[in-house]
C-alpha cells in the first residue's frame, strides 16, 4: 500500500503542473495594509495614522472606494521616501510574525502540498511586489504583482502599473516560464476571467 502511494506521488511529480494562487482572495490590499502600515511605522504610528486607516476601512466596507484606489492613495502616503530594501526587510519580518493571521490554514496547506509535489507555483497579487517578494521566495514561487517606482533606492510612492491586466500577466509570466509546457494548470482564484485566461494556455 505504501509503495502504491509513493508511486502515485512520483507520477504526479512527473506531470508538469502550473499552480496559480490569486492572493487577493485571501489577502486583499485593505487587509494587508491595515496591519502592515502600523508594523512599518512602529512607535511613530499615531492617532492620525489610526484614524486614516480606520477611515479607509469604512470606505471599503461601504463600497465607496475600490481596493485599487485605496492602495494607490496609501502607497503614496506611507511608502514615499522609504528605502526599498528596508521596506522588503520589514515586510519579511512582518510575514515571519503574522503569516498565520494573514493566511488561512487551508491556503498554507495547499501551498505546502504543491511544494511537496514540486509544482511550479505563481502568486498573483495587486499589492506591490516589494511587500511580498521575500515571502514568495521562501515559498519557492514566482511573484506576479504591481511595482512601486523608485529613484536612487528610495520609493516614490507611485505604483508603476494602473492595473495588472491579463495581457500584462501573460507577457510577464512568459518571460519566466512557458505556460504552454504544462499539462495541467491549477488555479485558486475567485476571478473567473483570470481563470479562463490561464486555462487557455494549458497544453492539450
Amino acid at each position: 500500500m505504501r509503495v502504491d502511494i509513493q508511486n502515485s506521488v512520483n507520477k504526479i511529480r512527473m506531470e508538469p503542473t502550473l499552480v496559480i494562487f490569486d492572493l487577493d482572495n485571501v489577502i486583499p490590499p485593505s487587509k494587508f495594509l491595515s496591519s502592515f502600515i502600523p508594523f512599518l511605522k512602529g512607535r511613530k504610528h499615531g492617532f492620525i495614522d489610526r484614524t486614516t486607516l480606520y477611515f479607509y476601512k469604512k470606505l471599503i466596507q461601504a463600497n465607496l472606494i475600490s481596493e485599487k484606489q485605496m492602495l494607490t492613495e496609501l502607497a503614496a502616503k506611507y511608502f514615499k521616501g522609504v528605502n526599498q530594501y528596508i521596506l522588503e526587510e520589514q515586510s519579511k519580518r512582518f510575514f515571519d510574525a503574522h503569516e498565520s493571521l494573514l493566511l488561512p490554514d487551508t491556503t498554507v496547506n495547499k501551498i505546502r502540498f504543491h511544494q511537496l509535489l514540486e509544482h511550479q507555483i505563481v502568486f498573483m497579487t495587486s499589492l506591490p511586489k516589494n511587500l511580498l517578494f521575500s515571502w514568495c521566495r521562501e515559498k519557492l514561487g514566482l511573484l506576479l504583482g504591481n511595482e512601486l517606482e523608485q529613484k536612487n533606492d528610495l520609493l516614490t510612492g507611485t505604483l508603476r502599473y494602473s492595473s495588472i491586466n491579463d495581457t500584462l500577466q501573460m507577457n510577464w509570466i512568459k518571460q519566466k516560464i512557458t505556460p504552454e509546457y504544462y499539462s495541467e494548470v491549477i488555479i485558486y482564484s475567485n476571478n473567473q476571467q483570470t481563470s479562463q485566461q490561464w486555462v487557455t494556455y494549458r497544453r492539450p
